[in-house]
């Protein structure tokens, strides 16, 4: 699976881990099983995995646990939960569900844990000031409003997927979710090269195209020569629930795409499963994005670019044979390219 369409599906497999606690709540463990399994697919023929570190946060403590049985009731435990390693094999959650767990389900006014010192060290330095604006840069007369610097960035970015470079990939990513209360991230790097069909490596995923944005769909945009080279930077407004190709993030981004989600979930054909989905409520929230890159002043051809993406996703299930439960996530993801043509 290539770099952008992995990414997107490390999301969904992401959330139908944590799932799995909703679901042994239900009594429905088979559902996650084959969510999990549909969204863990190996790398593709043709693309270099250099490395995929992941790094979790710890697990709340407490020995006193409550374990769901099929029918709903709960029995007590004296074992800790666990949370199977994302990898080539898919490893369920146990189904003892920790009393702090239960706790975070069934409170209204839970919140996602606090971003760490550490953490907010690593991201800056993932995407750092030179990505908002280069030191000792200058305006450029002819990209200096929005739709200028937008229909620049288009081309540029469209010249990726017809032009072939060779691509480097890499991508990191944090989920912080509200049951646990971890904060864990994955960084991941892939190679292709020149000639490679980037369709599915470079955004839009999946497309034969890069970008359609929209001045309508941008915040504000900025850019600035400095030897030789234009640096663009574009934020995005804020925007609910996008579709993939279609929305203001969709038409640049690759978007998570909650229908896809449920879809899997559906193809477990599991009657309880079908039941569950039906009153599963499911909303996510694009808030700061934002999208950097480097052009050569001369060729017009993109020399480097970061896409940055913050979703927040709540997840909700009600009118089940036991309390109503929601989920709370924050994903951020930062896809740093650089081309060699």
């Amino acid at each position: 699976m290539e770099n952008g369409q992995k990414n997107t599906k490390k999301i969904i497999a992401i959330i139908a881990v944590v799932l799995a606690v909703l679901l042994a709540v239900a009594g429905l463990t088979i559902w996650s099983y084959h969510v999990y399994q549909a969204n863990n697919d190996p790398t593709a023929p043709g693309q270099t995995d250099i490395s995929g570190e992941s790094a979790s946060g710890s697990e709340p403590a407490g020995d006193e646990s409550v374990t769901a049985s099929k029918s709903g009731a709960s029995t007590q435990s004296g074992s800790k939960s666990t949370t199977g390693k994302r990898g080539g094999t898919a490893n369920l959650p146990d189904l003892s569900i920790p009393k702090e767990v239960l706790e975070q389900l069934t409170n209204p006014n839970a919140t996602l844990p606090a971003v760490t010192p550490a953490e907010t060290a690593t991201d800056a330095a993932v995407w750092g000031t030179e990505d908002e604006k280069p030191s000792g840069g200058t305006p450029v007369k002819n990209l200096s409003t929005v739709q200028q610097i937008v229909s620049y960035f288009n081309s540029a970015a469209n010249q990726v997927k017809t032009g072939k470079p060779a691509l480097n990939a890499k991508a990191t990513l944090r989920v912080r979710e509200n049951i646990t209360g971890s904060s864990e991230a994955e960084n991941t790097s892939q190679s292709y090269q020149k000639g490679t069909n980037l369709n599915d490596a470079f955004p839009v995923a999946g497309q034969s195209w890069s970008s359609k944005l929209e001045a309508t769909g941008v915040k504000s945009a900025t850019c600035s020569q400095k030897d030789g080279k234009y640096y663009i930077a574009i934020f995005m407004k804020d925007e609910k629930d996008p579709k993939p190709l279609t929305s203001n993030h969709g038409k640049a981004f690759t978007c998570f795409d909650s229908e896809e989600l449920m879809d899997m979930a559906a193809q477990s054909g599991d009657a309880e499963a079908q039941a569950m989905l039906k009153n599963m409520g499911f909303t996510t929230n694009y808030s700061g994005c934002k999208i950097s890159c480097v052009v050569d002043a001369k060729t017009g051809k993109m020399l480097s670019a970061k896409y940055y993406t913050n979703v927040t996703m709540k997840i909700s299930v009600s009118g089940l044979s036991v309390i109503p439960v929601s989920l709370i996530m924050n994903v951020t993801t930062t896809q740093d390219f650089s081309m060699k043509w």
